[in-house]
């Protein structure tokens, strides 16, 4: 694969988050949610995707005839 600076970054900035949270996932969930948290205090307008709707299911106790 050709190398791109981008993902180098942002895989460099993907290990040093996890080195700094020894490597737990909770821990790093719990550092960003306290950096949004002082972001917002500061005044940063916090943008997050909408929530996504669940794709409707249709459960049959019988198969259909088609």
């Amino acid at each position: 694969m050709k190398e791109n600076a981008v993902l180098l970054e942002i895989r460099a900035t993907r290990d040093e988050l996890s080195c700094e949270t020894d490597h737990d996932v909770h821990a790093l969930f719990e550092k960003l949610k306290r950096e949004t948290q002082r972001f917002a205090a500061q005044g940063w307008t916090i943008v997050s995707s909408p929530p996504t709707s669940p794709i409707p299911c249709v459960v049959r106790e019988t198969p259909s005839d088609s």
